[in-house]
Formats: C-alpha cells, sequence, structure tokens
C-alpha cells in the first residue's frame, strides 16, 4: 500500500474533504446558513435610511444611510419579514433561504400620498404528472426573490424549469428574481428506467496527489 497506516488515514481524510469542498460544504456536520441583505427605496427608487425591518424569530434592524439592513449566518428557513417607515407604507412578505449564499431582497414603500410602484405578475404553473409550490398567479413588486419547488407524482420524474417557455433550469427547487411579468413552468415526463441517473464522486491518492472522479450510471429493470 502506501506507507504506513496512519498515511493511508491522512490520505483517506483529504479525499475525502476533496469531495466535500466540491460539493461546496466542507464540513458536513455544520449547518449552513445563509445572508440577506434588505434595501428599502421609496415609490421613485431613492432609497429608504431610518426604515424599521423585522424578521421573524430574528428581531429587528434599521436602515443605514444608504437604505440597507443586513442578517447574516441565518439558519436556512423561511422567514416573514416586515418594513415600515413612519409617513411610509408598510410592507410585508416572506423569503426562503435554501442556499449558502447572500440573499438580496428589495422593498419598496409608498409615501403618505405617493403613487404606488408598478407590480408585475409571477405564475407558476406546472405540466401533467407534478404539482409546484407556490402555486397560480401572484402579483409582487419588481425586484421579489420567490423560491419555487417542483414535486413529481408517482410515475414521473421532473425534467426542468422554463420561464417564458425557455429553459430555466434542472435544478427542482431554486430561487428565482421577478422582475418583470413572468410564467414560471415545471416540466415532467414519465418515469423510464434511463431516468434514473445519481451521480457518484470517487476520490482516491496517487503519488500524493489527490484525484477525483465523477461518474453517472443508469439503473435497468432486468427482465
Amino acid at each position: 500500500m502506501y506507507g504506513s497506516t496512519e498515511y493511508e488515514h491522512d490520505s483517506l481524510a483529504a479525499a475525502e474533504s476533496f469531495i466535500d469542498e466540491l460539493n461546496g460544504r466542507t464540513d458536513p456536520t455544520t449547518p449552513l446558513t445563509a445572508h440577506i441583505t434588505f434595501t428599502v427605496y421609496d415609490e421613485d427608487a431613492n432609497r429608504l435610511p431610518g426604515a424599521t425591518v423585522e424578521i421573524s424569530g430574528q428581531g429587528t434592524k434599521t436602515t443605514s444611510t444608504l437604505g440597507y439592513a443586513t442578517w447574516t449566518e441565518l439558519p436556512l428557513a423561511t422567514y416573514t419579514y416586515t418594513v415600515s417607515k413612519t409617513g411610509y407604507s408598510t410592507e410585508t412578505g416572506s423569503i426562503t433561504l435554501s442556499e449558502h449564499k447572500t440573499y438580496q431582497l428589495p422593498v419598496y414603500l409608498t409615501s403618505e400620498g405617493g403613487t404606488p410602484t408598478t407590480k408585475v405578475t409571477v405564475t407558476i404553473q406546472a405540466t401533467a404528472g407534478g404539482t409546484v409550490t407556490p402555486s397560480g398567479a401572484q402579483e409582487v413588486t419588481p425586484g421579489t426573490f420567490i423560491t419555487v419547488t417542483a414535486t413529481a407524482n408517482d410515475g414521473y420524474v421532473f425534467d426542468h424549469w422554463t420561464e417564458n417557455g425557455q429553459q430555466k433550469t434542472y435544478s427542482a427547487s431554486f430561487t428565482y428574481t421577478v422582475n418583470q411579468d413572468t410564467v414560471l413552468t415545471a416540466v415532467f415526463k414519465a418515469e423510464t428506467p434511463e431516468s434514473h441517473n445519481p451521480y457518484i464522486g470517487y476520490a482516491f491518492v496517487i503519488a500524493g496527489i489527490i484525484v477525483a472522479i465523477y461518474a453517472t450510471y443508469s439503473e435497468y429493470k432486468k427482465p
């Protein structure tokens, strides 16, 4: 083999660490978190300092001179929020933190007597063979984040999402920024032996160099 047992152990640990890094996570036992930054505007897209931002279970913060309020290291979950300022409207909503990244969330408040910011419509729907969450049409402020999830019915598999008829992503769940009227459609297809295509990752050490190999396979049923 490659020298001592201790060396083999260290090599294996390094290989496992390398695979974890490729998967975007260096310590599988550490809970993933996310950051979120609110940017608050008035109806004319001017940034609003001094607005109060409250996140469920996470307390309140006041926007800076540039209209920012930031939370860091939030556990991945769905949160509701309320944004308010004296003399302006109060806006509420929810956001799902599903990935280890920084979420940017713009919020528009309307001053007393001002004209509300124009809303856009996002429609989330599914083809035959599955369901989506959320579902249906809703009006939102431009720049709003929305997390959508597709779930296949028995006998079907999720294939991809489309945005206004154009292929968007192969991820069953993703976060989308709504800037215009949009239709998001989850596309499902009938389950076949070829539709089972999981990924397998291996790593091993050759001459002190970590080598990673990724392969795919399909499950075929024997007659």
